[in-house]
């Protein structure tokens, strides 16, 4: 699946990233990867980002928290406050190649955030 591109209007195209581009930071507040809105509260990233996030390779703690904000935005002057973010559920690398993938649930929703259409209806 690819971002939808095509379109100009807000929440389509190219400019619809700055609204959905998650940046990650670790508990000291360097950026460790990124992600994207698949919700208002909802975001995908790989469970390598949060093992960096948190420091340990095993699964995350129940009250495990990173920090998310929207790094587009931000640079645009549109929004620079983040939120803490909780692991709802995460699949380490396989050997096989499958897994890797998180699901971050958001504390709230971020100023200005919108999910990422992914296919065209």
């Amino acid at each position: 699946m690819t971002p939808s591109t095509s379109g100009t209007s807000e929440g389509t195209g190219p400019k619809a990233l700055d609204a959905a581009v998650l940046r990650i930071r670790n508990a000291q507040g360097e950026p460790v990867g990124l992600g994207f809105l698949v919700t208002t509260e909802l975001a995908l990233t790989c469970a390598h980002v949060v093992s960096a996030g948190l420091g340990t390779s095993e699964a995350p703690a129940a009250s495990a928290r990173l920090h998310v904000d929207l790094p587009l935005l931000s640079a645009s002057g549109q929004s620079g406050q983040g939120v803490k973010a909780g692991v709802e559920h995460w699949v380490p690398a396989q050997p096989s190649g499958a897994g890797d993938v998180a699901v971050l649930r958001l504390s709230a929703p971020l100023p200005g955030g919108r999910p990422i259409r992914l296919v065209a209806a």
